[in-house]
């Protein structure tokens, strides 16, 4: 099953866990959604996405990136993955 793996990291700590998702994964590509270029969703099986959380909210980025590509992506099998900081931690 090819798998698209498309990930937004502002410091880096959701890269490294989509780099991990893709070294368990036969046939992905792994893509930052600022720095690589997107190739057609239609080339893949399944996309996996993730973020980083922000004061609850995903990137804007990953965001309008889902919302451009609701049709497709609801006729893929979709996975979903966020990081949150531990500075955001509630006591």
């Amino acid at each position: 099953m090819k798998t698209l793996i498309l990930y937004a990291s502002k410091y880096g700590a959701t890269g490294e866990i989509a780099q991990r998702i893709a070294e368990k994964t036969p046939e992905a590509t792994i893509c930052h959604i600022n720095k690589d270029k997107i190739p057609p969703l239609s080339q893949f099986d399944c996309i996996i996405i993730g973020s980083p959380l922000y004061a609850g909210m995903i990137r804007k980025e990953i965001k309008d990136f889902i919302i451009q590509n609701t049709s497709e992506l609801s006729q893929k099998k979709l996975g979903l993955f966020s990081k949150r900081s531990p500075n955001n931690l509630l006591i």
